[in-house]
């Protein structure tokens, strides 16, 4: 995918370890989405690298698009991107991706939000755009954080002053504790009981219920664990993960499988070759073999390995970064798609 190159604007600390990115406008970003996310490219002690950073910001609500990143330990870029981007520098990014974004159906019910840490990102977004776009739609954010340093407090709390009668906001907190606040406060970590009380206080059928959950792993299964329980189907819940297990391989010595001829045109000018087992995804087999593709997360993310389909079958497991139009232009994701067709040519359009 072709990179983007914007100036950034200003950065804005939200918490002790979370900062802001505030991009200038540019073409290449008009077209995105509340709770769409591109990745960032940059050079971190000599060696190319890039990230996936969630936007905070709504194009209906925010004059500019901003990136929200919270710093982790022995976190390569987020640390860097804190330590040297000022205001005037530039940014190479990807354009939007991702599919964690509000449709007509969710804000044709009422709309649950439940946000992890800086998971809060796009959500925060999803959440301005939601209340902008439908003055019927009623939403209810839960939010889980680990201390009182609440990443857009004063925002989340000002949007729930501006519109008591559409929005409820509960803060979990396993420490610390808030007292100058609209937002009902809990101590400790989020339940299926709590879960159970609240959705029995919203006065519309569950079907009429849509979830968008974004946050720690530990925090989405078991609030995708406890959203099945309660009967709300997978249809309805919308999910973002802002970190991923590691994939695992079957073992190909166990068992005879299928090879299909696969076939990468336009890879530096060069055309790449491979038997591809078909119970192994593309990516893999080729970085096996020795070959160096484009791919960052392996996990359907960030969109990093997309190459669009020329000639016959794939099939695609996964899918978080792809849009419908990307889809319908015929891309998938490499690291998540296996051949199925004996013949497979993909191309690198950048």
């Amino acid at each position: 995918m072709e990179r983007i190159k914007v100036t950034v604007r200003e950065v804005i600390a939200e918490t002790p370890d979370t900062f802001s990115l505030v991009l200038e406008n540019h073409p290449g970003l008009d077209g995105y989405k509340a709770g769409q996310f591109i990745n960032v490219h940059c050079k971190v002690d000599g060696e190319e690298t890039q990230r996936s950073y969630s936007f905070s910001t709504s194009p209906l609500i925010d004059p500019y698009p901003v990136l929200t990143i919270k710093r982790v330990p022995r976190g390569k870029v987020s640390n860097h991107l804190y330590k040297t981007r000022r205001g005037g520098d530039t940014l190479a990014i990807s354009e939007p991706l991702g599919r964690f974004v509000l449709d007509e159906e969710a804000l044709n019910g009422q709309i649950l939000l439940i946000a992890g840490g800086s998971g809060i990102t796009p959500i925060f977004g999803l959440l301005k755009e939601g209340l902008e776009q439908s003055s019927e739609t009623q939403f209810t954010l839960v939010y889980a954080n680990r201390n009182e340093d609440i990443i857009f407090q004063k925002a989340l709390d000002a949007l729930l002053q501006k519109h008591q009668s559409r929005l409820d906001i509960h803060y979990f907190l396993e420490e610390g504790n808030l007292v100058d606040t609209p937002a009902s406060v809990h101590k400790g970590r989020t339940s299926l009981e709590f879960l159970v009380e609240l959705l029995k206080e919203l006065d519309m059928p569950l079907n009429d219920v849509t979830a968008y959950v974004c946050g720690p792993e530990g925090l989405m299964i078991q609030c995708l664990t406890w959203l099945e329980k309660l009967g709300l189907s997978q249809g309805k819940i919308r999910t973002e993960y802002f970190t991923s297990s590691g994939s695992i391989l079957q073992d190909r010595a166990l068992e005879k499988v299928t090879t299909s001829e696969v076939k990468l045109l336009n890879l530096k000018g060069k055309e790449q070759r491979l038997a591809v087992p078909q119970n192994i995804d593309i990516l893999s087999e080729f970085l096996g073999q020795g070959y160096k593709l484009p791919h960052s997360c392996r996990e359907a993310m960030c969109g990093s390995c997309a190459a669009k389909l020329v000639e016959g079958q794939v099939e695609m497991k996964e899918n978080y970064a792809l849009n419908d139009a990307k889809l319908g232009e015929g891309y998938v994701l490499l690291c998540q798609s296996t051949p199925v067709s004996d013949r497979v040519i993909l191309e690198y359009v950048r």
